[in-house]
């Protein structure tokens, strides 16, 4: 399994990658700009396995996740084996 973070900006662009503890972080891949989530996934053998919308710095609202999970649904991602976190403090 390959875990790492990820970033959908105000664009809609997405960012994936890996989290280097004091060096790179969520707000790393927009320089602190605004993003519509942020999150945490794992991937195995090329497919998406988790997806958790948990940053420390990011907070979305259930609204933006969801919004994101739809978009994601329409352009063909598959979430029927994917473990979905809900945002926990």
């Amino acid at each position: 399994d390959t875990k790492g973070m990820f970033v959908l900006d105000a664009f809609g662009q997405l960012y994936i990658g890996t989290k280097v503890r004091g060096m790179f972080h969520h707000s790393s891949f927009t320089r602190g700009h605004c993003v519509r989530v942020a999150g945490v996934l794992t991937v195995k053998e090329g497919k998406l396995t988790m997806l958790a919308p948990h940053s420390g710095h990011y907070q979305p609202s259930q609204q933006q996740v969801d919004a994101m999970l739809e978009d994601w649904k329409w352009k063909g991602v598959d979430f029927s084996q994917v473990e979905l976190r809900s945002y926990f403090k």
